[in-house]
């Protein structure tokens, strides 16, 4: 009978656990977590690269369009919308333009000329990477926007534009939904000689007495009322003419004087 209690025990010391403990689990949770979204990183990078490329190539297929069209007709033409050409002056050119992969307010084919009558020499056709680290894009001068409405960030153009930047006439139209950017404000400029505005005089300020000089009397009005002191500061009324009191009514270098009951000269009240 002691055989049986032997084994119990034995059993109990080389019982083994079986199955994973909280933190194994989310360790292993957390890891697949991360490859996923690495995994759905990478495949967004190469969906949106791949539209890109097809962007690219769209623009090369607009471009060698119009240079055979330029080659029959002898200018570029005034407007190029992406679709089928049945009916229209590209047919037999292409059968379809190519449209952008989204072809959206944002992503889109901006086909822009010179507005105005005469024969049309130039244009541009400009489009937006999704990819913005793209190298091209610094190599385009379109780092931050180029384009209408800033909206883009790559173009391509007749062999004889150089410039991403809008030429004069050339047609930009506003993007919906896209604000216009701001350009820096120029300075106002200021009124011509005939429009400058009559100065007004200006009340010349009481003048400051100089050592020895004391300015004229500006203020001979009544500084009492009644024999009573309407504005004076620093008084002695036990003195019959306030010989010390400098009034805030009259101007520097006086004081109310009571018997002539207005400011009179005191080099007292000039300090």
């Amino acid at each position: 009978m002691a055989i049986l209690p032997r084994k119990i025990s034995f059993l109990k010391r080389n019982k083994k656990i079986n199955g994973f403990t909280l933190i194994e689990v989310m360790i292993v949770v957390a890891i697949i977590l991360i490859m996923l979204l690495i995994g759905i990183w990478a495949y967004r990078l190469q969906l949106l690269k791949g539209r890109d490329a097809r962007r690219k190539a769209n623009l090369a297929e607009w471009q060698r369009m119009l240079e055979d069209y330029i080659n029959d007709s002898v200018c570029y033409p005034e407007g190029v919308v992406c679709g089928s050409t049945t009916g229209k002056s590209f047919e037999g050119y292409l059968s379809e333009i190519p449209c952008d992969p989204l072809n959206n307010t944002n992503y889109n084919y901006m086909y822009t000329y010179v507005i105005g009558p005469g024969c049309n020499k130039w244009y541009k056709i400009y489009t937006k990477l999704e990819n913005e680290n793209d190298p091209i894009i610094a190599q385009m001068d379109c780092e931050g926007g180029c384009g209408p409405s800033d909206n883009y960030n790559y173009w391509i153009g007749s062999p004889n534009v150089t410039e991403v930047a809008q030429l004069p006439g050339e047609f930009w139209p506003e993007i919906p939904g896209v604000p216009e950017p701001s350009p820096s404000e120029p300075a106002e400029p200021g009124p011509s000689p005939s429009e400058l505005p009559t100065p007004s005089p200006s009340p010349s300020p009481s003048p400051s007495p100089s050592a020895g000089e004391l300015p004229p009397i500006t203020d001979p009005q009544n500084c009492f009322n009644d024999g009573e002191p309407i504005c004076l500061f620093n008084c002695t009324p036990s003195e019959p003419t306030y010989p010390g009191c400098c009034g805030s009514c009259c101007s520097l270098g006086y004081r109310c004087d009571k018997a002539l009951n207005k400011c009179i000269l005191d080099p007292a009240c000039s300090q």
